[in-house]
Parts: C-alpha cells; structure tokens; sequence
C-alpha cells in the first residue's frame, strides 16, 4: 500500500472508535478484536493506531538455546510509528516494563500490547503511549519464556496478527486490520 494513502487510513482510523471497526470488519467476515486485554490509561482522548510488528515467545525449555533477541535490540529495530507487540501466550509473568516503556517513547512507537503481565504499571500507566496487557506481576517472564522471533506471524489474545497490518486501540479495546482488507 502507498505510505500517502496509507497516512490518510491512520488519520481517519484514530477518529474511529473500536466498536465501530469491528461493526465494519465483521460484516465483510473478519472478526478483529482482541480478547481480555486492559489499557493501562483507562480512556483514551485519542485512539492509538499504527501498524503492527510483533515479538514471539516460545515456552523456555531444558535443551533450548537462548534466542539472542532482546528487548532493547528490538524495540531499536521497530519503526517509529508502529504498535509493538509481545505475543507472550498468555503468561501471568511480567513480560516488560517502564524501562522498555520509556525506549519505546524515545524510539516513537504509538503503542505496546503485551499478551501477558507488565511490570511497573503505575509507571507505565502515567505514561502517553497506551499500553494493553493481561495484567500486572513479579515473577520474571526470563523463567518461562523467551524471545524467538521478529516481525513473524503470531496468535494475540485470540486475533492473527501480521507484521504491518494496523492496529485501532481505544477505551473499549483493540481491533487488527488485516493490511489486505
């Protein structure tokens, strides 16, 4: 798609609230919601929207080596603009917090969605970028999970997510637009 044209979708789409989307995505059969999240800033003045890139976790296991893929080197990697996501599989471990928050700021992301735990959630919370998650923990996601891939297909919160497809967050919740349709 034209980045022109493209601009003009994420304009209009950050003026349109998520029931609204999921209304029109559902009548040409795509069902685009995200399940069980909660935004951090409670309502939102403004929607967040921006495309996707996205993190994968695989279960931490004996015999695994360690992926090399962190946070940090990540986040530096997305787009200014994008929505990042941790496609964690649902863990009650936290799977990032304020320091990782605060880069993404700096790096200009519009937005996190982690399908797990947050640390630091008051912190993330002041914060202007929205972020969604399942949640707030302590124990470390570093015992369970691991990073494994980048800017990969995942399954968050029961939607397919894409890398580049676009993501509409408000108040209500979270819907992905599959960048075809």
């Amino acid at each position: 798609m034209e980045k022109e044209r493209l601009n003009v979708i994420l304009e209009t789409l950050r003026h349109t609230p998520t029931g609204n989307i999921c209304d029109a995505m559902r009548r040409v059969g795509v069902s685009c919601y995200m399940k069980g999240l909660t935004c951090l800033q409670g309502d939102l003045d403004e929607c967040m929207v921006g495309q996707a890139s996205t993190i994968s976790y695989s279960p931490k296991q004996a015999g695994y080596e360690k992926s090399g893929l962190g946070q940090f080197q990540l986040v530096r990697a997305t787009e200014p603009g994008s929505v990042l996501i941790f496609a964690a599989r649902g863990t009650q471990c936290w799977v990032t917090g304020a320091n990782v928050g605060q880069m993404m700021m700096t790096q200009g992301l519009t937005g996190l969605i982690v399908d797990g735990c947050v640390r630091d959630k008051k912190e993330l919370s002041q914060r202007d970028m929205p972020v969604y998650c399942l949640g707030s923990g302590t124990k470390p996601y570093a015992e369970e999970i691991q990073a494994d891939g980048f800017n990969v297909p995942v399954d968050v919160c029961g939607a397919r997510v894409n890398p580049g497809d676009i993501v509409v967050g408000d108040g209500d919740g979270v819907c992905i637009i599959p960048l075809k349709h």
